[in-house]
Formats: structure tokens, sequence, C-alpha cells
């Protein structure tokens, strides 16, 4: 695809996806103003969790668009990936019910040598995908594993979860694409994801199936 149609659906999806939480935080506040049970706590709670939902995805978005654009270099340093995992996801677990089934296994030793937030905010988002995609088995199986291929450290992030088409295997990675429905998220994760591998000057992508999990693999 060339360079200016890309731009050009980028920009389409996010007016999108800034126009819908904009029209959710006007509606659902029109709702308080009007609806009769506005002063009932129970329901004047559930609307306003609704209204700061939509505008933190809305502050989400805006910082993911200016990760994205971010040309400085990074600095490397050594980073311990199997600490930072199992920090990232007690985290999740810890905010969010719905994970709490799940088993997270992490490799021991895993180090990296790369800029130790990018590092962080790559992991969030790919085991935060893995906790998402996997929540609705019977047992969610979470592991974060690598090898040495080259002189490089590949990591990968697996689970047993919803899995990919083959088709979705690359474009998972642009911006404001979803491979699956019902599922929250702005869309914009694993195009973060790539763009800090990118700027290392390594790799990252995507296998698995339909039913069957998904293993998203890089390095740095």
């Amino acid at each position: 695809m060339r360079p200016g149609r890309q731009c050009e659906l980028v920009t389409t999806a996010l007016v999108h996806e800034l126009q819908g939480r904009i029209a959710s935080i006007v509606m659902f506040s029109d709702e308080l103003a009007i609806n009769d049970r506005r002063h009932e706590s129970a329901y004047l709670e559930k609307r306003l969790q609704q209204i700061r939902r939509a505008a933190a995805e809305l502050l989400q978005i805006l910082d993911a668009v200016r990760r994205l654009d971010d040309v400085a270099p990074p600095v490397r340093a050594a980073v311990d990936v199997s600490t930072l995992a199992k920090t990232i996801a007690q985290s999740y677990v810890e905010r969010i019910p719905r994970f709490r089934l799940a088993t997270v296994l992490v490799q021991s030793n895993v180090h990296v040598v790369a800029a130790p937030e990018e590092v962080a905010l790559l992991l969030e988002n790919l085991v935060g995908n893995a906790l998402k995609f996997s929540a609705s088995r019977t047992t969610p199986v979470i592991r974060v594993s690598a090898e040495a291929k080259a002189n490089r450290t590949v990591v990968h992030v697996s689970d047993n979860g919803v899995g990919i088409a083959p088709e979705d295997a690359e474009r998972m990675f642009e911006p404001f694409t979803r491979c699956h429905s019902g599922f929250d998220g702005s869309g914009l994760g694993l195009a973060i994801a790539k763009r800090i591998v990118d700027r290392h000057g390594g790799e990252i992508w995507a296998t698995g199936a339909l039913g069957l999990g998904t293993t998203v693999s890089f390095h740095v």
C-alpha cells in the first residue's frame, strides 16, 4: 500500500475511534441530565463509570498516537524481561477480575538490551493482549519464554486464547486493526509494539490459528 493511502486510512480510523468515544461521553452525559433515575446512586455510578471509561480510552488513544510518532533514538540498557513480565501480569490480575483464572508462566533469566521503558510498554501490550484474548478459556495459560537465534534473544508471548487467522498475522500490527469483535481496546496496542521494535531495529511477528491461541515473537 502506498504511504499516502496508508496515512489516509489511519487518519480515518483515528477520527472514527475518537468520534465513538466522544459520542459515548455525550450520550451518557445527556442521559444523566434527563433520566428520571439520575438520583439513584447505583444508576448514577454506572453511568459515571461509563463516562470515565470513555474518557480514559480517549486519553489512551491520544497517547498511543504520540508514541507512534516518536522518532527519538532509544537509549539502551540491560532489561530483565522475566521480572518485568511477572510484574506486568500481576498488575493486570490485580486490576481486572476476569484475568485471575489465568496461569502465567515466565521463563527465568530472560534479558535484552533495549530502552527499559519501551520494553515495559511492549510487554504490557503483549501480556495484556494474551490475558484478554484467553480470558474466556476455562483454564487460560500465558507463557513468556525466549530462545537464542543468530546471536539474538527472541522473546515469545503465547496464549491459548481465541487465536488468529493466517491472513491476520501481518495486518494485526497495523493501527486500529481488530481481528476479533467483542473485545475492548484502542486498536493501537500492537501497532505501538511494532513501532517500539522497529525503533530498535528488530522484528516482531505473530503465529497461531483460530481457536488454538496466538504467539507474538520479537527481538530488539
